[in-house]
């Protein structure tokens, strides 16, 4: 039985929260871990817009944390630059709005640095105002598998998948709020489609719009070097990683038409594709936290993107 408060950020989604936390004791003969928390969140949707939160959530996992049952209710509000941000996006596909949902998972996860693997995958159940009813999934999985082992020298190649899928109810409208956004990928800061408009007779680039599906790829090859205590001591290990990400339009319909023939399929994904190649440093701290710092030496992208040539990157392994 504690009380605690914490703070998270998360990088990928520009995403700051503060919670509130109880933890209860264990239920039904010690099988079943209670969470009751009440968090205030920030979270950036585009340079001109941000999405503010607050709200509680009840959390039931069994005690190994496996599976987990979520129920949340959040009041949202929308922080809009309407001097910048486009007349369609205020209009159509930002709405204030509050948000009843009930996530279902499944949390699995082994290892420590560089080694094991991590999956989670989630179905989320929600109402956005009463006019958006959707589903919501996706999956996250994460493993390293020991390429090589050369006197003091091993080889660890990492694979990641992230992929995730909203399918409208009842044929309501998915908000700009509920859809799939990416950022401060590998070669990337900011990933998606966007609005044009026309500015002295030049298509120029606004808000971006988000996704109702997404899929992200990754390999990286970490090269843990023991004969370098001055790396190998502090945590640092080199690596190199290639990335792909299927970002496509909020066009379920058409897309699928367009996957039905060899040709289209191949259109798409010249469409929606994005990949990279980089090298670099991560530096583990405490055997978990990176700090990952990254030189993107070839990135494919779309003219809505905005790329970066050099990252600095935190995240969990």
């Amino acid at each position: 039985d504690s009380l605690s408060l914490s703070y998270s950020y998360n990088q990928r989604l520009n995403k700051k929260e503060f919670e509130l936390k109880h933890v209860f004791p264990t239920l039904f003969r010690n099988r079943v871990h209670l969470e009751l928390s009440y968090s205030k969140y920030m979270e950036q949707l585009d340079k001109n817009i941000t999405e503010l939160g607050s709200g509680p959530k009840l959390l039931l996992s069994t005690i190994d944390q496996k599976y987990y049952l979520k129920l949340e209710s959040l009041g949202r509000m929308n922080d809009i630059n309407i001097q910048r941000a486009s007349n369609h996006i205020i209009c159509n596909e930002v709405k204030p709005n509050n948000k009843n949902s009930v996530k279902v998972g499944y949390r699995n996860m082994s290892g420590g640095m560089l080694s094991g693997y991590y999956f989670d995958a989630a179905t989320e159940l929600a109402t956005s105002r009463g006019d958006s009813k959707f589903v919501k999934s996706d999956m996250t999985m994460r493993k390293y598998f020991k390429m090589l082992s050369l006197n003091s020298l091993r080889v660890v190649l990492q694979t990641n998948l992230y992929a995730g899928a909203i399918y409208p109810l009842d044929n309501s409208k998915v908000y700009m709020n509920d859809l799939f956004f990416l950022d401060n990928i590998s070669g990337f800061t900011s990933i998606g489609h966007r609005r044009t408009t026309e500015i002295n007779n030049q298509q120029v680039f606004r808000d971006r719009t988000g996704s109702d599906s997404i899929c992200e790829l990754g390999a990286k090859f970490h090269f843990v070097d023991e004969s370098i205590p001055i790396l190998f001591d502090h945590g640092i290990i080199p690596y190199f990683g290639v990335s792909a990400a299927y970002i496509p339009r909020e066009d379920s319909v058409n897309r699928l038409k367009q996957l039905r023939t060899v040709q289209g399929a191949k259109q798409e994904l010249n469409d929606h594709l994005r990949y990279s190649a980089s090298f670099g440093f991560g530096w583990y701290v405490f055997n978990a936290i990176r700090i990952q710092m990254a030189y993107n030496a070839y990135v494919n992208y779309k003219a809505s993107d905005v790329v970066s040539e050099f990252q600095i990157t935190i995240g969990m392994d």
